[in-house]
């Protein structure tokens, strides 16, 4: 904000200050992160070699990527954080030998069929690890809270970054692949196995070291998105539901589309927690909440919806894996959905008293223990069906 203000304020002492305190700060915390260069390089090889342990010792490539998608990221990126925020030797420990005891348990669930349990464990799996990863991310905020949302303001920039490494990548892949063809040379199977899965396990570290050494870089970007994208997404999800009402689609009996639903209200809530945790860095302003309002007010309607076709299912065929986890999630969303949505009017009435990203922030534990109990409970109480 001061960034932005400062032309207008420039010609007063305090302002140039302000400026040279701010800007030596900036500058300390990028030599500090130079000199971890060599610590993010062995991590990164470390990604890189994970991701190739199927190749190199004659693994099933499906079996090995279905159950340890998530090991390939998460384990790397916690081990930064406790590298750059000098976490405490206790908080490490744990979070290792839990990572450690999931890294097991995923591998060692048979192969019973056609295992809605497994499927599952290995889909929530990589959830519960980037929940744990959230407990060695700490920005020194005056509570848990604080840390967990800035955690998810992370989350969001490494998205943006990511996004933006990865089309830099496939444009590169296909520069290197056209150039290699045009001398009769086809090295897309080799560069794809050699380079490409290579380079995507170390991405997310990549990401995370220009978001964290350079805050600026998205930092103007990604409220940008958010502000853009909250507004469409809003007459979008409205278009939706007047479509799904005048075509008289049946959720309660049609599985197939209950499905796409449900991916429908996780996207949109991705989109509602994005838009939130961005809007968070200034003031947003009545228009920009009463969005964000409306938004949450929609989402919490087809999240309704979602849930009373997931009930109805349940009540009349029955308790299976996929509906318990299913409804338990639902269940979730809906309380933080209703809880965004108070805070965001009584924000707007000049009423509120906290932010309404806290409230994302709070349930961030209740998703982690939520995929947890699917991760390490469903397989044995429903008996690897």
């Amino acid at each position: 904000s001061f960034r932005e203000a400062y032309d207008e304020i420039k010609g007063e002492p305090a302002s140039a200050f302000w400026k040279a305190r701010l800007e030596a700060g900036r500058a300390e915390t990028g030599r500090g992160d130079l000199k971890s260069l060599p610590i993010l390089l062995f991590l990164a090889v470390g990604a890189a070699f994970t991701a190739r342990i199927p190749e190199l010792f004659g693994l099933v490539e499906d079996r090995f990527y279905q159950r340890n998608i998530g090991f390939i990221v998460f384990p790397f990126l916690a081990a930064w954080f406790i590298h750059a925020t000098g976490a405490g030797m206790r908080k490490a420990l744990t979070v290792s030998s839990v990572m450690l005891a999931g890294l097991l348990w995923i591998n060692l669930l048979p192969d019973a069929g056609k295992s809605d349990t497994l499927v599952l464990a290995c889909l929530h799996l990589p959830l519960f690890l980037w929940s744990l990863t959230s407990w060695v991310f700490r920005e020194g905020g005056s509570d848990g809270v604080s840390d967990r949302r800035e955690y998810l303001k992370y989350s969001g920039d490494l998205v943006v970054m990511g996004t933006l490494l990865g089309l830099a990548g496939v444009i590169m892949t296909g520069v290197t692949i056209g150039l290699f063809e045009l001398i009769g040379l086809d090295i897309a199977e080799g560069y794809a196995r050699n380079v490409v899965v290579p380079l995507a396990a170390a991405l997310p570290l990549v990401a995370t070291w220009l978001v964290r050494s350079n805050p600026a870089l998205v930092g103007r970007v990604s409220p940008v998105i958010a502000k853009v994208f909250a507004p469409l997404v809003l007459l979008t999800l409205a278009a939706f539901l007047v479509a799904f009402v005048s075509q008289g689609k049946d959720p309660f009996n049609d599985r197939e589309f209950l499905i796409l639903f449900n991916a429908l209200l996780i996207g949109v809530l991705a989109i509602v927690f994005f838009s939130l945790t961005e809007a968070s860095r200034e003031d947003g302003g009545r228009f920009r909440n009463g969005i964000l309002l409306a938004l949450s007010i929609l989402t919490l309607v087809v999240n309704g919806i979602a849930l009373s076709a997931i009930l109805y299912r349940t009540m009349s065929m029955g308790v299976t894996p996929n509906r318990l986890a299913v409804t338990g999630a639902n269940l979730l969303m809906s309380a933080n959905m209703a809880c965004i949505a108070y805070d965001l009017w009584a924000s707007m009435r000049g009423e509120g008293r906290r932010s309404p990203d806290r409230s994302i922030a709070a349930f961030l534990p209740l998703y982690g223990a939520w995929t947890a109990i699917v991760v390490f409970v469903f397989p044995l109480i429903f008996g690897y069906a």
